[in-house]
């Protein structure tokens, strides 16, 4: 009996050397998923003291059970032990709970005392339960692989990994096995007023849709990613000429132009996109940051199309670098100012209104024009301090002028409709028009066709509201917009503002002078008031004036001029008519 029993134990210690073996192997895989392996092996020391040299090969087993499988040969193991030593390892056991509970780290560790009369077949069964532990660790790690590499929102391939699949298509550039790498940088356009005029949800929604239908517009080995936001990139991993990227860029500005139906609403969106492509080993990042400068590009030139890098763009991003700072620092120097340009009765020459308009006086560049940094500001969210800036120093100034008993004078600001429906403009909007004291009616706000109709949903609800308190309002720079005819007459406006692209050649084009008359017309069909907008000849005002066009801005009339300038001229009570001392020109 006894030799038999000293069988089973060499037997048994046979076994635990062979299952550490094994399991030393899941362990490292386990401890890279779980992280808590050090923590564990500080908690064991104080446990191990003490135990018999051939009860260490079971603890260690244990020790190791932590990490995940090893607890099924712990079991084993723990029938070839006395009871001093499975007294031992209950206590050790005890430990490894306690450090579990106290890292949020959990351990299904089972001790069981010995049983004798087990069959060996018992054995075979415990190695067949960790195989199916082991496959389950071995999902779970691919699980956990797939997620880290992959947004959750969309499916897409995140940044990380589209720059370690880059990284490899570019090395393929070296070996020769490709001769041209293309990268499309696709952004929506204005999608955070999506965000903040409905809910983050439904962005999620249109981030969702907008995603397949980048991958209806791409080739099949192309390789699509979610950078980040609204934020999307295309590689294409092999190309023969620029040609086939720009095909691709095409079908994705198609597929986007096509309306969102979502919810029962309908929505009209763009995107921007920037193509870089490369014949020659580069940075990853290198080639990213191309593609990103060109959609920068895109925006600038207007949105919803894609334009291609170049090398002069580096240049221009540095210079908008240098400005976006330089704009930061204006804001908080006080270096803008509100000029007014006056609004002019084509009848009797009088001025209604005053639209107000921002210039930097920047110390090396002089004077600049809205031009030049409005954009800028819109994109980098520092249009809500430069609309302070109008609104506090504007209003001061109307106030200023009816207390010298110009009440008739209305104040013209042109207005986003991308910020109109943010609680900060109308916390902004409606604190400054109660601290200067000055009445609502006495108000014009300007807003440009393209922007109303890209969300006239959440334009029309801002009309509204603004309507509601008195505001004038009036369309900007109509005739320019896309499908806002449709919606002309659900909104609640007062006149429109024929740009002055119909204006200029107004004379000599037959075509913009029909579409001038129709506007005209058209307005005073639906008892709006119009203004014709950059007029800077006599023949123009003739023109205008013989269409029945109630009043006109430009420089024939006068020029924007600062609020100590205009002041003079509203007060001298003259009459901006051509040929009665009016500016002839710039």
């Amino acid at each position: 009996m006894r030799q038999s029993a000293k069988r089973r134990r060499v037997t048994y210690l046979l076994l635990a050397a062979l299952g550490l073996t094994i399991l030393l192997a899941l362990a490292a895989i386990a401890a890279l998923l779980s992280g808590y392996a050090r923590l564990e092996a500080a908690g064991l020391g104080a446990a191990e003291r003490g135990i018999p040299a051939q009860g260490r090969a079971a603890i260690g087993t244990l020790a190791l059970a932590c990490t995940g499988a090893g607890f099924l040969l712990a079991r084993i193991f723990s029938r070839g032990l006395g009871r001093e030593d499975l007294a031992r390892l209950e206590a050790l056991h005890e430990s490894i709970r306690k450090i579990g509970a106290e890292s949020s780290f959990s351990a299904p560790i089972e001790l069981r005392r010995g049983d004798q009369s087990r069959q060996a077949g018992d054995i075979d069964e415990t190695f067949q339960a960790l195989e199916v532990s082991a496959q389950a660790l071995k999902d779970h790690q691919q699980r956990l692989a797939y997620e880290a590499a992959h947004d959750s929102l969309t499916g897409l391939p995140n940044r990380l990994h589209f720059l370690q699949q880059l990284a490899q298509t570019m090395a393929l550039l070296e070996t020769g096995r490709t001769r041209q790498v293309g990268l499309l940088f696709i952004d929506l356009d204005d999608f955070k007023l999506i965000n903040d005029s409905y809910d983050h949800p439904f962005g999620d929604r249109i981030l969702a849709a907008f995603s397949e239908r980048i991958k209806h517009s791409v080739r099949g080995e192309d390789f699509i990613a979610r950078l980040g936001g609204d934020e999307f990139a295309v590689l294409l991993e092999s190309i023969h000429s620029l040609d086939e990227a720009v095909r691709v860029a095409g079908r994705i500005l198609d597929e986007v132009r096509r309306p969102f139906d979502l919810d029962g609403r309908s929505l009209f969106l763009t995107a921007s996109i920037g193509i870089a492509t490369t014949t020659h080993l580069m940075r990853s990042e290198e080639l990213l940051r191309n593609a990103d400068m060109a959609m920068y590009t895109a925006k600038d030139r207007g949105k919803g199309t894609y334009a291609i890098f170049d090398t002069t763009m580096h240049e221009q991003a540095v210079d908008r670098l240098n400005l976006e700072n330089d704009l930061r620092r204006a804001i908080e120097g006080g270096e803008f100012t509100v000029y007014y340009q006056p609004i002019v009765s084509l009848f009797d020459g009088k001025v209604t209104a005053l639209e107000a308009l921002m210039r930097w006086n920047h110390p090396q560049r002089g004077l600049v024009l809205p031009d030049g940094f409005i954009n800028v500001a819109k994109e980098t969210g520092l249009i809500n301090a430069l609309n302070q800036v109008l609104f506090r120093q504007s209003f001061a100034q109307l106030r200023e002028w009816r207390a010298q008993g110009l009440t008739d004078l209305r104040l013209a600001l042109n207005v986003s409709a991308r910020i109109l429906p943010e609680p900060f403009f109308w916390e902004q909007f409606e604190r400054e028009l109660q601290e200067a004291g000055v009445p609502p009616d006495a108000l014009q706000i300007e807003v440009v066709e393209s922007e109303m109709a890209a969300n006239i949903d959440h334009t029309l609800m801002a009309l509204e509201r603004l309507q509601a308190m008195g505001v004038h309002i009036s369309v900007d720079d109509f005739g320019t917009g896309y499908s806002s005819l449709a919606y002309l007459k659900r909104l609640p406006i007062h006149s429109l503002k024929i740009d002055r692209t119909f204006i200029k050649d107004v004379i000599n084009d037959r075509d913009d002078a029909a579409i001038v008359s129709a506007m005209i017309v058209m307005a005073h069909v639906l008892e709006l008031d119009v203004v014709a907008e950059g007029v800077e000849t006599e023949s123009q005002f003739r023109f205008l004036l013989d269409q029945s066009c109630e009043k006109a801005q430009g420089f024939l009339l006068a020029h924007p001029e600062p609020p100590e300038v205009i002041t003079r001229l509203l007060l001298s009570g003259k009459a901006l008519l051509p040929g009665e001392g009016a500016d002839s020109g710039d």
